[in-house]
């Protein structure tokens, strides 16, 4: 099966980083194909400007927006890591989906509403937040992050969400829980790659 992971984090020697690195293991040891994308490393402009939109409502894509599609296209799953950042994702991301998911690759319209056009991809999330996890989801807070995701951004597009996890209070973790949740994420991966389309 091919996985495209969606890497966004600043810092090489974050947390998120280690979380990249375990899942990346745990879909080569399973004999997994992989194309990983590190969003701060790649260059990517997350800046959807005029021009863009006008190309892209001309059909005429501009390039580094279809070499990340011809991406997703190849993929059968896509594998998103970042940090919740303001019970959101880092802006980088965003333009990236901005810009990426764009009307006529991601989704099209007809006279009876949306279309759908990835509804052959599923997706696997994996978010950290400095937040306490049980203090969220009594506010009400982590529905309104999954929601957004799920609903907001991949089941509008055909994306099936087939995995989320979100690990909190990472700031104040010691390295011994966090060597455990690394274990959680291990496993996490493993029982997916287990279940096939």
């Amino acid at each position: 099966m091919n996985y495209f992971i969606i890497y966004c984090h600043p810092n090489e020697k974050s947390f998120n980083k280690a979380i990249l690195e375990q899942v990346t293991d745990e879909l080569y040891s399973t004999g997994e194909i992989l194309d990983i994308c590190n969003l701060y490393s790649s260059g990517f402009d997350p800046l959807l400007r005029e021009k863009d939109l006008q190309q892209i409502h001309a059909g005429n894509i501009p390039v580094d927006i279809t070499k990340q599609q011809q991406r997703i296209k190849e993929a059968d799953r896509l594998v998103f890591i970042f940090p919740i950042w303001w019970v959101s994702m880092p802006a980088l991301l965003k333009g990236y989906i901005d810009k990426v998911f764009s009307m006529g690759f991601a989704y099209s319209y007809s006279s009876k509403g949306v279309i759908p056009l990835l509804t052959d991809k599923q997706a696997i999330i994996i978010n950290t937040m400095g937040s306490n996890y049980n203090e969220y989801e009594q506010t009400g807070m982590l529905h309104l992050i999954q929601k957004q995701f799920s609903v907001g951004i991949f089941n509008f597009c055909g994306i099936e969400i087939i995995g989320h996890l979100i690990l909190g209070d990472v700031i104040r973790s010691t390295p011994e829980q966090r060597t455990d949740m690394l274990q959680q994420v291990k496993q996490y991966i493993h029982t997916i790659t287990l279940t096939r389309s």
